[in-house]
């Protein structure tokens, strides 16, 4: 078990200026009996800001966002320091009572520290 973080920053015309941030922390459970991949799920929460800009008029608030899901990691060479990450989240932002729906996928690099 573990603790993940993310952040995001947004930008966007459509048709107004829209700008935003993410920030959210979790657990993050993961399973290292396997040699070459580490499967993990995590559920992440935290909260949102956007605001969006139309004729010189800006409006925005803070929401509250979460983000569930998993990945593997594969490690790369022989020592495996390095690992493919693929991952997939259901990601929300809840605000007015109703809930934005969005699937975020994501591939990167990591690198461990320390054993395992």
């Amino acid at each position: 078990m573990g603790v993940a973080g993310d952040v995001g920053g947004y930008l966007g015309h459509i048709p107004q200026s829209l700008t935003g941030e993410t920030y959210s922390f979790g657990p993050r459970f993961s399973y290292r009996k396997l040699d070459r991949v580490v499967p993990f799920a995590q559920a992440l929460f935290g909260g949102s800001h956007f605001s969006e800009s139309s004729g010189g008029i800006t409006g925005g608030g803070t929401q509250f966002t979460f983000a569930l899901g998993g990945g593997a990691d594969i490690g790369l060479g022989s020592s495996r320091k390095y690992a493919l990450r693929l991952e997939s989240d259901y990601f929300g932002i809840r605000s007015s009572g109703s809930t934005t729906p969005a699937l975020r996928l994501g591939v990167g690099i990591v690198y461990r520290i320390g054993n395992k």
